[in-house]
């Protein structure tokens, strides 16, 4: 669909998210840990402690696995890829969709970077359009996200400034 030296911008979320959600996680576990351990010292529960113990542990790890499953197919089912007339999203594993915004719908554009977010200076993209299958995008936890949004911005601008020009 595209030409190749057409495209300005190709990528995908960070995959800085898996890492924040391993710390996420990491987190979890020591933070039952102490209150297990701190339970059990103050309560003195002997009788089926181990079974307690073993429940609480399993089901933090089936909710981690699932986080993790979900962060890393976030980070591997979306690409971006942003041409000088349309911002391509393809979305999927097994089944492929590409989305096409036409630059000239573009309304306005904010970035949004979360505090975890600034450690590893990554950020959100949201794009205002007046696109009918998609009003509000966010670009979500891209790597150098104000270069991205400028890029936008100035293309944007172009893109309706030829379409005047077009029209007249």
């Amino acid at each position: 669909m595209t030409k190749q030296d057409d495209v300005i911008f190709t990528g995908r979320p960070s995959r800085s998210l898996i890492v924040i959600e391993l710390i996420f996680i990491a987190t979890l576990f020591v933070l039952l840990f102490t209150m297990l351990f701190f339970f059990n010292q103050f309560f003195h529960i002997e009788e089926n402690w181990d079974i307690f113990n073993y429940l609480c542990y399993s089901l933090l790890g089936f909710f981690s696995l699932f986080r993790m499953l979900k962060v890393t197919i976030k980070v591997y089912s979306v690409h971006y890829t942003l041409t000088k007339q349309v911002l391509e999203i393809k979305t999927g594993l097994l089944n492929i969709r590409t989305d096409i915004i036409q630059l000239y719908r573009i309304k306005d554009i904010v970035d949004f970077q979360p505090f975890v977010y600034r450690f590893y200076n990554i950020g959100d993209v949201s794009i205002l359009s007046t696109d009918i299958s998609h009003p509000n995008l966010t670009l979500s936890a891209i790597d150098d996200f104000k270069t991205l949004k400028n890029q936008i911005r100035e293309l944007v601008e172009n893109t309706k400034g030829n379409a005047v020009l077009e029209t007249i």
